[in-house]
């Protein structure tokens, strides 16, 4: 696992050392209950969920996930989070967006 930071995006890649990720199956691994080793089943692992959430999780967040094949063998998933400096953010804002939660007002 790393993460790096550049001041405008975290980046955070974890890298397996498995099979890798066969190029057929590439454009279907983030379908809901894909898995690309069909003979795995619930019993040997997995539901196919993983990259699914994964991808929705940081897409709600502004965020990126990408895949490619690892220099060690298996694959390095990359997600790419964007950051704001805490200095552009204004306490105003910060409280408006607090208003707006609670109940009733």
């Amino acid at each position: 696992m790393r993460a790096a930071d550049d001041g405008s995006e975290v980046r955070i890649s974890v890298t397996d050392h498995g099979a890798g990720i066969n190029p057929a199956d590439a454009p279907h691994v983030f379908a809901p209950f894909f898995r690309g080793d069909r003979s795995r089943s619930r019993e040997t692992g997995g539901v196919g969920l993983g990259l699914t959430l994964a991808r929705r999780i940081g897409e709600a967040h502004g965020g990126t996930i990408e895949l490619r094949p690892s220099d060690e063998g298996g694959t390095t998933v990359t997600v790419a989070l964007t950051t704001q400096p805490r200095a552009e953010r204004s306490i105003d804002e910060s409280h408006a967006n607090a208003q707006q939660d609670l109940p009733g007002e």
